[in-house]
């Protein structure tokens, strides 16, 4: 458990965070209780949903009837926390996962529209450094 803590510390930085789980394993949910655990003691909600995206990985180990119970509780996970069953090695589900992880991303994304005067290039120039370096300092 240390060594997994020590790993997840460095999610503290973290714009988003994926959780992949084997959904397929024996001790799935208990595994899930771990990182959740873990991700508190970090001073990270898990149940906030604001910066996990949850995967499940391996769902093709089960049935059709299995994928598909698995399916209906993934669109209705708790607090909202957004689920992606079937992600797998013939990449089905990544389409989804990618954009979500792009709108999360571009949710904390700042953006700025200048009009600048072509004589004022040099004055604005400098400003716009010390807004990276503040920014960077910020991060």
């Amino acid at each position: 458990m240390r060594r997994f803590r020590a790993t997840l510390e460095e999610v503290l930085e973290a714009d988003v965070i994926l959780h992949v789980r084997d959904i397929s394993h024996v001790d799935t949910e208990a595994q899930q209780h771990d990182v959740d655990t873990v991700l508190r003691q970090l001073g990270i909600d898990p149940d906030a949903g604001q910066r996990i995206l949850e995967v499940w990985n391996k769902i093709d180990r089960f049935d059709a009837d299995g994928r598909e119970n698995l399916a209906n509780i993934a669109a209705r996970p708790p607090a909202g926390a957004p689920v992606f069953p079937g992600v797998s090695r013939n990449r089905r589900g990544i389409d989804e996962l990618l954009a979500a992880i792009e709108r999360r991303l571009a949710a904390t994304r700042t953006t700025l529209d200048l009009s600048i005067d072509a004589s004022d290039g040099g004055r604005h120039q400098l400003a716009a450094s010390q807004f990276r370096s503040a920014e960077q300092g910020a991060a």
